[in-house]
């Protein structure tokens, strides 16, 4: 953590009169093989830190649920391994999260705490010839439109896979990309080490059973309400669609989300011709079931549910000879990991 260090970085922003999800990116090159390395990053409000076109970290929905108006949490990576002697490129994405987008039951608007995005990112590195670097978020970094078409907690992301550059977070990669601005008026007296427990992505769970509804739709049981998200396997072709819509209960044998109120809770993918793994980046859900709608053949197959949570200790466990007390005392082990997505929650699913 930088704990009294001075902080080096500025925070940065798009133009005023885009209002894009970013892509941002930097490069940088190293002149002797890398000893060790670290990152300082912040985003407003939700980012995924690329080094060299891979994640860094297994952290997601960082830098989680904050009160804005107290205090925001950074994060620290060791990034060592990530880097190498030559180019190197350091990369953004950044999405609305509970800073930017809807945030609350009641009607309130968008942008609660804030209507820009901002990013932070500070990174130390240290080469085998004693030379030391720092590289910092400026306004020499650059930014382009990400395929992120729409993002919120409440109401899920659209993907266009269309919109991707190719290696954008590699060096050569960002011959489009554009100046970022100061964001001003942003100071760094709020910014704390983390409070929060890193929100990671644990087991994946198998399509349990393929209803086709009296409605005729096409819904995966997934066999266990959790909170997460639908990863799966596109191979689509250019130009379709894949909609999932998310819920918990059925009705009549169909599908049934209006116990989630003004929350939409989906998921739009748009397929560039090429098979892609994908997931979404900045919201989660709560659910068991997935309706789909495609143009080709669903196959349950490609599709697996992704349980995430903060990474809390398991610290005990309980099993009796009565399978209906087991079966309670699993229910409240999974309520707890669905609800202990970083805030705690009481329905995860919903606009709480």
């Amino acid at each position: 953590a930088k704990r009294n260090e001075v902080w080096e970085a500025s925070w940065i922003t798009i133009p005023e009169k885009e209002s894009a999800h970013p892509l941002l990116r930097q490069e940088f090159s190293l002149n002797a093989p890398v000893r060790r390395a670290r990152a300082y990053v912040c985003g407003l409000g939700l980012y995924e830190l690329y080094l060299n076109g891979k994640k860094v970290g297994d952290e997601y929905l960082t830098p989680n649920c904050n009160d804005y108006r107290l205090w925001i949490q950074y994060q620290t990576y060791d990034i060592t391994s990530q880097l190498c002697q030559g180019e190197n490129v350091v990369g953004a994405m950044l999405g609305n999260g509970w800073y930017k987008g809807r945030f609350g039951f009641e009607k309130m608007p968008d942008g609660i705490f804030g209507d820009r995005f901002g990013f932070l990112c500070e990174i130390h590195i240290e080469l085998e010839n004693g030379e030391e670097i720092c590289v910092v978020s400026d306004p020499t970094w650059k930014w382009y439109p990400s395929p992120i078409l729409e993002s919120g907690i409440y109401d899920g992301e659209m993907y266009d896979a269309r919109l991707l550059i190719k290696d954008w977070c590699l060096p050569g990669g960002g011959e489009a990309f554009r100046p970022t601005v100061l964001l001003e008026n942003l100071t760094f007296q709020k910014l704390t080490e983390r409070y929060s427990l890193p929100v990671k992505a644990f087991e994946a769970l198998p399509v349990k059973e393929v209803i086709h509804t009296p409605k005729g739709e096409t819904v995966l049981d997934f066999g266990q309400e959790i909170t997460g998200w639908v990863e799966f396997v596109c191979r689509e072709p250019y130009g379709k669609k894949v909609f999932l819509q998310y819920c918990e209960i059925l009705q009549d044998g169909c599908f049934h989300n209006e116990n989630l109120r003004s929350a939409r809770a989906e998921m739009t993918y748009i397929s560039d011709g090429q098979e892609r793994f994908v997931r979404p980046h900045f919201t989660y859900y709560g659910f068991r079931y997935v309706r789909v709608q495609m143009e080709g053949e669903v196959d349950p197959y490609a599709f697996a549910a992704r349980v995430v949570h903060s990474d809390l200790e398991f610290t005990g466990h309980l099993e009796t000879s009565d399978s209906r007390v087991n079966r309670l005392i699993q229910n409240a082990f999974w309520s707890q990991r669905g609800n202990f997505l970083d805030v705690p929650t009481d329905c995860p699913q919903r606009d709480e």
